[in-house]
């Protein structure tokens, strides 16, 4: 892999190969440019675990928790889009903002 930054960092349909979504992005961390933009697809809950859905790959939350647990990491979502199911996807474009204090 390059050292140097990149303009766009994608991720769709990864994030279980980093560990999750917290863990993917603390890989992407690093890795735009100045302005760059870290584009990430992944899954959330629509509702409660089913009995069905018990023991599936995945700690996926709902999706109003996992815009929270991607803010308390100290990213900025400034965009995102929730796929038909058909899709079963959601894309959240991030920008990493520096903390104040």
């Amino acid at each position: 892999m390059s050292d140097k930054p990149f303009d766009v960092v994608l991720s769709f349909g990864a994030a279980h190969a980093f560990g999750g979504l917290l863990p993917t992005l603390a890989a992407a961390r690093t890795r735009p440019a100045p302005g760059g933009r870290v584009l990430v697809g992944d899954g959330f809950r629509e509702r409660p675990h089913s009995q069905a859905a018990v023991g599936m790959p995945g700690d996926f939350a709902d999706l109003a928790t996992t815009a929270e647990r991607v803010e308390a990491d100290g990213w900025t979502p400034v965009g995102g889009h929730v796929s038909t199911r058909q899709d079963r996807g959601l894309s959240l474009s991030l920008r990493r903002v520096p903390r104040r204090g």
